[in-house]
């Protein structure tokens, strides 16, 4: 009967492991804040993760770094997410690089990297315009107990896949639409069983900087996102308000949680265009943004909310 209930057990494990395991979903601040609608309106160099064709609208090389306190009061279960990305882009192509590292206490460990390459077609300054983009990913997962090594349930063990993503993007003035697919090609990663990371579909719409009436440089952005991930959708939303170009609040939900976050723009370029007396040195300033983000589940015993810190350095 014991040995009954140990496969039992192991098979659950390995289905509900492979289920959640490289989602991205808690990658950075922005995007959580969000709730995850950026496959239309990404700002930063994650915008490659939730949709490959984004990178090619991203001003100028970024490099973004970001950490995640993952589920803190979730049990005794200690995760953490550290993160980075670049991006550049030249003319009308894009390329980026991602690092994605979730490590926990429960011999449990997440390595993602991604190549990205993305192609623009039309003129920003046209009324339209369109892109499409791919990412080539290497997924790494290690688990197991090393203090088992002879049982076949819980002996250290490590995948080492390969996957892709492709996506499309379509502007129409401040209109932006985003369709994508993660995880195309097949990763196994079941130990008892064959179970592969789950094949994800976004479908996002938004509108970039709508101007609120009567408030001189204060602007909204909605968006709205479609999720499919295995076979369950998903429907969520997220709205930022921006004030001058210097502070964003985020904001986001769906049926399950609510996110809240903040962006804090340090961009001394602005001022020079305003000032040609700035010194050298201020002109040497290389602009960033502070990032944070978290999002509080609606379900379970557990409210605490996941955080997220990043920076993003414009070059």
């Amino acid at each position: 009967m014991k040995e009954f209930l140990l496969i039992g057990i192991t098979l659950c494990l390995s289905y509900e492991q492979a289920w959640s395991a490289f989602e991205i979903e808690n990658l950075c601040p922005e995007a959580t804040a969000l709730q995850g609608t950026y496959s239309a309106l990404g700002r930063d160099p994650w915008a490659m993760v939730f949709n490959p064709a984004q990178t090619v609208r991203l001003s100028d090389t970024q490099i973004s770094m970001v950490y995640s306190r993952l589920h803190p009061g979730f049990g005794t279960l200690r995760a953490q997410s550290l993160n980075a990305a670049w991006t550049r882009t030249l003319f009308f192509t894009g390329i980026g690089l991602g690092f994605v590292l979730v490590d926990t206490n429960l011999q449990y460990r997440e390595i993602t990297g991604i190549l990205n390459l993305a192609r623009r077609f039309g003129e920003e300054k046209e009324v339209w315009d369109f892109s499409w983009g791919t990412n080539l990913k290497a997924l790494s997962l290690r688990r197991g107990d090393p203090a088992q090594p002879n049982d076949p349930a819980l002996a250290p063990v490590t995948f080492n896949r390969f996957t892709a993503d492709a996506g499309c993007h379509l502007r129409i003035r401040r209109g932006y639409m985003g369709l994508s697919v993660q995880n195309m090609i097949p990763a196994s990663i079941g130990l008892v069983r064959s179970e592969t990371v789950p094949t994800e579909t976004r479908f996002g719409v938004g509108v970039e900087k709508i101007p609120i009436s009567g408030k001189r440089g204060f602007t909204v952005s909605p968006a709205a996102e479609w999720v499919r991930r295995g076979g369950t959708l998903s429907l969520r939303g997220g709205v930022t308000l921006h004030f001058l170009d210097l502070l964003s609040f985020h904001g986001g939900a769906n049926s399950e949680s609510f996110s809240l976050g903040l962006t804090l723009n340090l961009d001394t370029r602005r001022e020079q265009k305003r000032n040609e007396k700035y010194s050298k040195d201020v002109r040497k300033f290389v602009p960033f943004k502070l990032s944070a983000g978290a999002q509080y589940p609606l379900q379970g015993k557990e409210r605490m909310a996941s955080p997220l810190l990043g920076i993003t350095f414009v070059f």
